[in-house]
């Protein structure tokens, strides 16, 4: 059985091609698949899913169902919903970065949503890329789901020569590789702090988005001159997987990369996890996680191995954020005070769990691993329904 998926756009309700991969993530996952067919008008006789990956923060920034599920929706006109109404069609909203907006509060909304238009909230399915949405979707009583397609934007099996170069290594330029992304408090902060390590700057590459307004009171005293931080802009940082090869050289030119996640702060309810894990996985470089904490035990649940046995990953278990962030620091500058030929020797020990975590991420793109976990867990959500 082909199962359908029809991709709209949530605010208008209507049928929209979806081009841009940072942005409808679950579309173009699914298209991978043969069990999933992407179509472009509501199928007759059989269940069909809504694929909805348009979410604004303006729709949901006050905790209010949006004008344009009211207006464009709910008209009764309107083919999705009557389908909905009478249990034909499943409704899968995707958030791909949780970000700014308030998850807890998508969420909520989306009960709100299907209690004034009084269609049945089993048949909406939330995804995002927070390994514990578990928690919150549970506390909501609404489906969904962990998803990470980033994780799968990239095979590298070009890498034999950077083996050869670990095997042989005597010295790389660079100890250690901060790529920041966005001027986040956290990263500013961290910044701030490590700088003031011996050679820091000289011996470390450091990436950041040019500095956007941070509230003074957010940084506890950390750098009240956040456009110091402008040196550190060049060159931009790429983002997204797909760019692999335009920056690949930063991670052959350091040892380790300090991985900056998303957030920082502890929330019980979330885990973000995107690009940024991935990246040293595919890249042969062992990693340290500046962020979230249990962020490293996610990884392991993925399959991949850590680097215990070099490093002292306990901040990845401390969940009071001043306790974590000094851990991570410490660990910075213990590595930072190593000499290249000892780093050199380390990694080349390394190499056997290096390599282990380049094949199973290889091996988990492949087989569509990530998007079949996906697809099962929709299909068995609304198995019901699909069989009827």
């Amino acid at each position: 059985m082909t199962v359908k998926f029809v991709p709209i756009d949530l605010d208008t309700f209507r049928i929209a091609e979806y081009n841009r991969p940072t942005t409808h993530v679950v579309r173009n996952a699914l298209r991978l698949l043969p069990e999933a067919e992407i179509v472009f008008e509501p199928p007759v006789d059989e269940f069909y899913f809504l694929l909805g990956a348009n979410i604004i923060e303006s729709v949901f920034s006050n905790g209010d169902i949006g004008n344009g599920w009211h207006t464009q929706f709910s008209d009764t006109s309107n083919i999705f919903y009557s389908d909905l109404l009478n249990k034909k069609c499943g409704l899968i909203v995707s958030l791909n970065e949780v970000e700014t907006i308030n998850v807890s509060r998508i969420i909520s909304s989306m009960k709100i949503l299907a209690k004034t238009l009084k269609v049945d909230s089993d048949l909406l399915y939330y995804i995002d890329s927070n390994v514990n949405n578990k928690k919150t979707l549970n506390r909501f009583k609404l489906n969904g789901g962990f998803f990470n397609y980033y994780d799968s934007l990239f095979v590298n099996n070009s890498y034999a020569h950077v083996v050869k170069d670990i095997e042989d290594l005597k010295e790389r330029p660079k100890k250690m590789l901060f790529l920041g992304g966005k001027a986040r408090e956290h990263r500013v902060k961290f910044i701030s702090t490590v700088l003031q390590l011996p050679k820091f700057e000289e011996d470390n590459f450091i990436s950041i988005q040019k500095s956007a307004k941070i509230p003074a009171k957010k940084l506890d005293g950390f750098a009240p001159d956040v456009k110091s931080f402008d040196k550190f802009a060049e060159p931009n940082q790429m983002g997204p997987t797909r760019f692999f090869y335009d920056e690949s050289y930063l991670h052959t030119d350091s040892y380790f990369q300090i991985v900056t996640s998303t957030w920082f702060e502890l929330d019980m309810e979330r885990i973000a996890i995107n690009e940024k894990h991935a990246r040293p996985m595919y890249s042969l470089q062992p990693f340290i996680v500046f962020g979230e904490p249990n962020t490293l035990q996610a990884v392991k649940d993925m399959g991949y191995k850590t680097y215990s046995d070099w490093i002292d990953e306990s901040y990845d278990s401390i969940n009071d954020d001043r306790l974590r962030f000094e851990k991570v620091v410490a660990l910075t500058a213990s590595i930072n005070a190593m000499s290249r030929t000892d780093l050199s020797a380390m990694m080349k020990d390394m190499l056997p769990t290096l390599l282990h975590n380049l094949r199973h991420h290889n091996k988990r793109v492949t087989e569509l691993e990530i998007e079949y976990k996906l697809f099962n867990d929709i299909t068995d959500t609304f198995s019901e329904q699909l069989t009827q």
